[in-house]
C-alpha cells in the first residue's frame, strides 16, 4: 500500500536537480515548482549544505538559465570545489608515494576515490577531505610518517601530549582527522582510517579485505566489488543514507557499472549481511528519484529516513542521535535489539582517550559505566549549559 508524502517544495527542489543533474531527467517539472513564491531560499541552501550535494543544485540552476538568490553562492562554493579538488589530487600522490615508499599498504576510501570513479562530472559530487584506510597493524607507522611531513592532528592542541598508541588501541570510531597547512594558507584536510566501522557496529569485515581488492575471490568486478562495498558499508550500513549525496553516489554506482547484474549485487550484500541497506537505498533512489517520487511506501524506516531528510540535523544533538539508532536498528541483518544497540554504545563511550571532546572527569578503562554517565553528563554541560552562555570549548 502507497501514500502521498508530502515533501516540503524545498526538499523537492533538491530531488528534482538530482533528477535533472544525476538521471539526467527533463527540467519541466522543476521549472514548474520553482514558479512557486513561497520558497524559502535559506532553507534550501541550509539543506544542500547539510545533504552536501551544492555542486548539483548549481548545475541544475545552471542548466535551467535560472538565477534564484543563492545562486552566486552556490556558484562560489562549485568553484571552489573544483580548484580543491586538483589540490587534493597533488597532496594525495606526495602521500601514496611516501607510504610506497615505506611498504605501507593503503587505499582511498570513500570521497575521492567515489568521485573519480563513479561520475562522469566528478566536480558534481561535493567533499571536504581525502580518506585514506591502512591496515591496523601499520596505523602507527604509517601516522608518525605524516607527522614528520607537515601534518598535525586537528583539535589536538597539546601534541605533547599525543600517544599513537592511545590513538589506535582507544579511538572506538577508528578514525583521526590529520591537517597540513600549504602554500597561501590553504588547509589540506585527511581523514585517516584504520578500521572499517566504529566498534559498535555488529558486522565484521577487516581492511585487509579492500586493501588487497578482495584477494582470493574469483570476480570478474572485483574493484567495483571493492567500491560497492565502501559505498554500502560507509553510506547504507553507517550512515543509514540519511544525506541526499550517499544516495547520489548509489545511483552513480549503478549508472557506472550498469553491467554488473542485478542478482550479483545483491548476492554480495547478502554475504556481507548487508540486504537491509541495500533494500532501503534502492526503494529511496527509485521512488523518490526516478519514478513517481511523491508515492513512498508506508514502510516506517523509510518516512524516517525522509523526515532526517527535511529535518537537515546533525547527530551532535540528543534527538537527531536517538532517530539515528532508531533507524540504524531497523536496517540492521537481522533487525538490533534496543538492549544489545545500548551495550553496544556502553563499550562505545565507556573508553576515554586524548581525542575527544573533554569530559568532566575521567575513570579508569575499567570503570565503562561510569565513563558513559561522565560522558553524557559532559555533553549536558558544555552542550547545553556552557554554550547557552557563549562559551565554547575545544576537545583538548
Amino acid at each position: 500500500m502507497n501514500q502521498e508524502y508530502k515533501l516540503s517544495i524545498e526538499l523537492e527542489i533538491l530531488i528534482l536537480s538530482i533528477q535533472v543533474v544525476i538521471y539526467d531527467k527533463s527540467e519541466i517539472l522543476l521549472l514548474s515548482k520553482l514558479e512557486n513564491s513561497k520558497i524559502d531560499w535559506n532553507r534550501v541552501l541550509k539543506l544542500g549544505i547539510y545533504h552536501q550535494i551544492r555542486p548539483i543544485l548549481y548545475e541544475a540552476f545552471r542548466k535551467l538559465k535560472y538565477y534564484p538568490p543563492i545562486y552566486e553562492t552556490l556558484k562560489l562554493f562549485s568553484r571552489s570545489q573544483a580548484i580543491k579538488s586538483l589540490v587534493d589530487k597533488q597532496e594525495l600522490l606526495k602521500i601514496d608515494k611516501l607510504f610506497v615508499e615505506n611498504n605501507i599498504r593503503h587505499s582511498l576510501y570513500k570521497g575521492l576515490l567515489f568521485k573519480e570513479a563513479l561520475y562522469e562530472n566528478n566536480n558534481f559530487r561535493e567533499s571536504a577531505d581525502v580518506d585514506i584506510i591502512v591496515r591496523p597493524q601499520e596505523a602507527s607507522h604509517a601516522m608518525r610518517l605524516l607527522l614528520e611531513n607537515g601534518f598535525i592532528i586537528d583539535t589536538l592542541e597539546d601534541m605533547n601530549k599525543l600517544s599513537l598508541v592511545e590513538i589506535i588501541e582507544k579511538v572506538q570510531h577508528r578514525e583521526i582527522t590529520f591537517i597540513k597547512k600549504l602554500k597561501g594558507g590553504v588547509l589540506f584536510t585527511l581523514d585517516f582510517h584504520w578500521g572499517i566501522r566504529e566498534t559498535y557496529h555488529e558486522y565484521t569485515m577487516d581492511v585487509d579485505r579492500w586493501i588487497g581488492e578482495l584477494d582470493g575471490i574469483t570476480s570478474e568486478f572485483k574493484k567495483e566489488r571493492v567500491i560497492f562495498e565502501m559505498l554500502l558499508n560507509h553510506h547504507g550500513q553507517r550512515n543509514c543514507w540519511l544525506r541526499l549525496k550517499d544516495i547520489c553516489d548509489f545511483i552513480a554506482f549503478k549508472q557506472a557499472f550498469s553491467e554488473i547484474p542485478t542478482e550479483m549485487i545483491y548476492i554480495w550484500a547478502k554475504e556481507l549481511m548487508m540486504e537491509g541497506p541495500l533494500f532501503y537505498a534502492e526503494q529511496l533512489s527509485l521512488k523518490l528519484f526516478k519514478d513517481k517520487y511523491l508515492a513512498i511506501s508506508t514502510n516506517k524506516t523509510i518516512v524516517k529516513i525522509i523526515n532526517f531528510w527535511e529535518n537537515a540535523e546533525y547527530f551532535d544533538k540528543i534527538i537527531p542521535k536517538y532517530q539515528y539508532f532508531s533507524i540504524y536498528r531497523s536496517m540492521q541483518t537481522p533487525a538490533l535489539s534496543w538492549l544489545k544497540l545500548i551495550n553496544n554504545q556502553i563499550r562505545f563511550y565507556g573508553v576515554p582517550h586524548l581525542y575527544e571532546n573533554a569530559r568532566i572527569y575521567s575513570f579508569r578503562d575499567k570503570y565503562r559505566l561510569l565513563n558513559v554517565l561522565s560522558k553524557l553528563i559532559s555533553y549536558i554541560w558544555y552542550k547545553y549549559i556552557l554554550r547557552k552562555k557563549g562559551i565554547w570549548y575545544n576537545k583538548k
